[in-house]
């Protein structure tokens, strides 16, 4: 890794308080290591400037709204781990916060990976061996994986290896045996990040068993997908009712978001971008997204998916068609509908989608409806 730093004095600063840049250990491609300027990033990131410009106590805040406009390339690495330690260490300073991006943590975790990789292929050959793991995502969808959605064309042997190595360690050293949204997670933290980094990340997504950000089991993954569909029939009623008719809102038809993170539907720019925010704001950026998503983009579904869309495949098409279409403005769609807000009184509005804590509650309520119904339900039932 090489440090992220503008054209400073070096002598001013710690090498080891330099922020790491990006690496792309899945393909191998160069990553643009500018920060643009007046982007609100800061063009000297250390421990002690941190990845954006603001030092108020309410930094954590101000990096999400800054990662809602992206995060650039040569900063992904280090924003992205630092995120996700601080959503998981509510209590940790910011400066220990951002010591996860620095060299001084890179020794520490590399360290720790090398022991890991030892443990898990005390020989060459147990690696060789190796196979890819799919974690409860299906057949059909790994090989969409691994041969066509994660950049162009297939994942080269280089990077199939660091994504199996990583996969194996998240279930052999963290116990992950059930997480279907696993597979892209880790490709694209290895589009940014060593096998090191991609693993510590993990490890600090599924710390004390939170689902912030994962869901590790199937009786979790079941309420994401209630809750999903509560949320579309009650803030999005007119969808939520096509998307109910058509199967699009039962666990396997919801595949696209809760198991595939968007890959499907959107533009990779775009779902890096959505990458960006969920690594701060979890589970409750695909919820907000997701349901936004399917809101704006049924509006606009062309005569030809509307007048066939009897099934969540068709649906999902026409959603995709849209995203990829240059009707679709990424940005606008960010500001104005997932994150938008609605006037309730002459002088108060409050946001179109509902507050974090309200989610929460509803996953939480949905997880005893999981546990107690898991075995009736049609998770795997047959597409319509």
């Amino acid at each position: 890794m090489e440090p992220v730093v503008g054209d400073i004095d070096q002598l001013e600063i710690d090498p080891l308080d330099m922020f790491c840049s990006s690496v792309d250990t899945l393909r191998g491609t160069q990553i643009d290591q500018r920060i643009p300027p007046g982007s609100g990033w800061s063009d000297r990131p250390t421990k002690s400037s941190g990845v954006g410009r603001t030092q108020n106590e309410n930094f954590r805040e101000e990096v999400k709204l800054l990662c809602r406009h992206g995060v650039p390339p040569s900063l992904r690495c280090a924003t992205w781990i630092i995120n996700v330690v601080a959503a998981v260490n509510p209590s940790m300073s910011k400066p220990e916060c951002d010591e996860y991006g620095t060299f001084q943590k890179v020794r520490v975790l590399d360290h720790g990976w090398d022991l890991v990789v030892r443990s898990l292929f005390p020989d060459k050959t147990d690696l060789e061996r190796a196979e890819i793991l799919d974690f409860g995502l299906g057949e059909e969808q790994l090989m969409n994986v691994l041969v066509r959605d994660q950049g162009e064309g297939s994942i080269p042997d280089s990077g199939l290896k660091s994504l199996i190595m990583v996969l194996h360690a998240a279930r052999d050293s963290l116990g992950i045996e059930f997480c279907p949204l696993l597979l892209d997670i880790t490709c694209l933290l290895l589009s940014y990040m060593t096998e090191s980094y991609a693993y510590a990340t993990i490890r600090q997504m599924v710390r004390d068993d939170s689902s912030y950000f994962l869901a590790v089991s199937r009786v979790q993954h079941l309420a994401w997908c209630k809750t999903f569909s509560d949320l579309m029939k009650r803030y999005f009623p007119q969808t939520g009712a096509v998307m109910e008719q058509i199967g699009a809102l039962t666990p396997v038809g919801l595949e696209p978001i809760l198991k595939r993170f968007f890959v499907p539907l959107l533009r990779r720019k775009h779902v890096l971008r959505i990458m960006d925010i969920f690594t701060g704001e979890g589970v409750h950026a695909i919820f907000r997204i997701g349901t936004t998503l399917c809101c704006l983009s049924h509006a606009h579904l062309g005569e030809s998916i509307l007048e066939n869309c009897d099934n969540a495949a068709i649906f999902w098409e026409g959603v995709r068609r849209y995203a990829h279409s240059k009707h679709f403005r990424f940005d606008i769609f960010l500001e104005h509908q997932a994150y938008g807000t609605q006037r309730t009184m002459r002088f108060l509005s409050r946001p179109i989608f509902p507050y974090p804590q309200y989610v929460n509650n509803l996953i939480a309520a949905n997880e005893e409806w999981a546990e107690q119904n898991q075995g009736s339900l049609p998770a795997y039932e047959e597409r319509k």
